[in-house]
């Protein structure tokens, strides 16, 4: 039997408690953190050659003298790129329920949850002071002064961060545009007084300003710490200063960013803040800025039209994963891998902050180029066939860590020699700001003996002038390994053939003739008389809820699950996988009920064409015990069908009250 390993486990317990914080679901969060520790392999952008930012890419100080180059999106680690997956697929999830079609219906404390939650997610990759905008400007409602002398001290009175505040209004009104985006017709805004926009707030009672700060601590980057010790001079926090001097400033980034979101932290920094305003002199604008009792302001949107109270259950604590959980994640592993091992798509779409945005025909030309705006965040490459989507690569757009005239190049090759490649390019406008940006997505169906990666760098190093001499030697040589191999494929055979009399002689008893191509599919069973009762009927299930209480059925599990049966018709959910260990999809389903080994009832069905949940199909058996001629136990029986022959999934037992 096999288990995920230690590694697989360890990143799947944090992804799945995090996930059960948002959701309160054990279902959706085990779906959620699956494709979250699915997908990680499959990011791309992290080589270290893109990470020195490009030039023209200057700090200013407040009075706008030009200084040292900096970074503007942070490479994240891989827990804390796991952790942002986690946000990533907990969105579809999200929406799902707010339009009432998901497997539960969301509360206002999930709200403000899904709320805080967001706000990280669209401003951890922009560094420290976008995180600040979110937690300063719009979760605590500092004002455009304090919050550019938070930031300031945020970062040590780092020349190349300052901001001054008309720069600081602009992309706050950026900021809460797309969170109007996110949550449309749900939260509402209104115009203060001086004409700026805000959102409508909700009174923050002590239950509201726990949860928020409960959540703020766990949404803090993973692998960070609190460097803001007790008894620290504000103004002198080594930790929060980047000197340049060889010092990755990634890491600076997120100790700054673990500062804002850690409630613990944040206080104690906010606190020394506080003790220096009151030491400025008293002609001194900033003297005017207040930080004292910063949970008093913290202020969440209105999500009127949720019930209040708590969710389904304790999002403080997760539930207990237990071995079989590993085992039905290890097996979800395996069969995406194996699928994306023989995946041969029949259409490549690429889509920008989910959103489709072009696709092509693989078989028809090898790459499509288009380009992107200036907001596109995350591009995700996904191949479509007859089973469905498949994400095949993740890019998190990088702008600014691109050096003028040059593009970001990665690609993944996936255990079938599938390349992906992805190149993005900036397009700069004539004052050095990034206007869009030219994307280039490749796929490439095997890269035999790897030969493809190797004419890239090669090319690359060369130069264009004999690039195309290369490309066009090696694929002769190719073109000519491919003819030898087909001809010994296609050579005749010097093998001993015995004679005909005795090749044409009948197989004897113990010899049964072996079918070449497998055994054909099962014949449909016939319908039943119309004389015999209806002891039972199987149809697909439709309804969301039904997902929550369905009885898994996986064939691993090794476990048979009892039911006591009422008198009146009983329904029955069963949750049946798609897939097989091998990776192989059932094509159709064989519901069997017997007892004391005679069959009573027997149904097939194909299998549905979408999945109720996208992990697996959810059966609904429908049962009338007053019909069943035998007393005793019943033995519910479930298989599923493959390419070659039907496979036993699980059992359920029936007990019947007496008549």
């Amino acid at each position: 039997m096999t288990t995920a390993n230690s590694k697989d486990q360890h990143h799947f317990d944090l992804a799945f408690e995090l996930a059960y914080y948002i959701h309160a679901n054990r279902e959706v969060s085990f779906f959620v953190a699956e494709d979250a520790l699915d997908e990680l392999p499959l990011m791309l952008g992290n080589q270290e050659k893109h990470r020195k930012p490009s030039e023209r890419l200057r700090g200013f100080w407040k009075g706008g003298e030009r200084t040292r180059p900096l970074r503007q999106t942070m490479k994240l680690s891989e827990r804390q790129m796991l952790q942002w997956l986690v946000y990533k697929h907990s969105e579809s999830w999200e929406r799902q329920t707010e339009r009432g079609e998901g497997l539960y219906p969301p509360t206002e404390e999930d709200m403000i949850v899904r709320y805080l939650e967001h706000l990280v997610f669209i401003t951890l990759r922009r560094g420290s002071f976008y995180v600040t905008l979110a937690v300063g400007q719009l979760l605590h409602q500092f004002d455009r002064r304090e919050t550019r002398l938070f930031y300031d001290i945020l970062t040590q009175s780092d020349t190349a961060r300052m901001k001054d505040m008309g720069y600081i209004g602009k992309q706050r009104l950026e900021l809460l545009e797309r969170i109007c985006r996110r949550f449309d017709q749900i939260i509402q805004t209104v115009k203060t007084a001086s004409g700026e926009k805000q959102l409508v707030i909700r009174p923050a009672t002590s239950q509201v300003i726990n949860l928020v700060l409960e959540s703020l601590r766990r949404f803090a980057p993973w692998d960070t710490r609190c460097i803001v010790e007790s008894g620290f001079d504000i103004t002198d926090i080594p930790g929060l200063y980047f000197s340049g001097d060889g010092t990755d400033e990634d890491i600076i980034e997120m100790d700054r960013i673990h500062t804002l979101l850690d409630p613990e932290c944040f206080a104690r920094f906010v606190e020394g803040l506080s003790k220096y305003v009151r030491t400025l002199p008293a002609n001194n604008q900033d003297r005017g800025c207040n930080y004292d009792s910063p949970n008093e302001r913290l202020a969440v949107p209105e999500f009127a039209s949720f019930p209040s109270g708590s969710s389904r259950g304790d999002r403080f604590q997760s539930p207990e994963l237990t071995a079989e959980d590993y085992i039905r994640l290890q097996r979800t592993l395996d069969a995406r891998t194996r699928r994306r091992k023989s995946f041969t798509p029949q259409q490549l779409c690429v889509y920008v902050d989910n959103v489709l945005s072009q696709s092509f025909d693989p078989t028809r030309k090898d790459r499509g180029r288009f380009v992107i705006g200036p907001e596109a965040g995350v591009i995700e490459v996904r191949g479509r066939d007859a089973e469905g989507e498949l994400t095949l690569a993740i890019l998190i757009a990088d702008y600014d860590q691109i050096p003028v005239g040059a593009a970001l190049r990665d690609s993944v090759v996936h255990q079938g020699g599938q390349k992906v490649g992805i190149q993005l390019t900036p397009i700069w406008d004539a004052e050095g700001n990034v206007e869009g940006g030219q994307l280039e997505v490749s796929f490439a169906e095997r890269d035999l003996f790897g030969l493809s990666r190797w004419i890239e760098e090669v090319s690359e190093s060369a130069g264009s002038s004999y690039a195309w001499l290369m490309k066009a030697g090696v694929a002769l040589a190719l073109i000519l390994v491919a003819l030898i191999l087909i001809w010994f494929q296609l050579r005749p055979s010097h093998r001993q053939v015995g004679p005909p009399e005795q090749a044409e002689q009948p197989p004897t008893k113990e010899e049964k003739p072996v079918s070449p191509v497998g055994p054909p599919p099962p014949p449909e069973q016939p319908p039943p008389s119309k004389g015999a009762p209806l002891i039972a009927r199987a149809i697909w299930s439709k309804d969301p809820q039904a997902a929550l209480s369905a009885i898994p059925i996986e064939p691993t599990r090794g476990e048979i699950r009892t039911i006591d049966l009422a008198r009146s018709q009983r329904h029955i959910l069963l949750n049946l996988p798609i897939y097989d260990d091998a990776g192989r999809m059932y094509s159709r389903y064989r519901v069997t009920l017997a007892a004391a080994d005679q069959q009573l009832w027997q149904q097939t069905l194909q299998a549905p064409a979408i999945s109720l949940t996208g992990n697996a199909h959810i059966l609904n058996v429908a049962l009338f015990p007053q019909r069943m001629p035998t007393h005793g136990q019943y033995d519910l029986r479930i298989e599923g069908w493959t390419q070659t022959r039907w496979q036993s999934l699980g059992h359920v037992l029936l007990n019947p009250e007496e008549r």
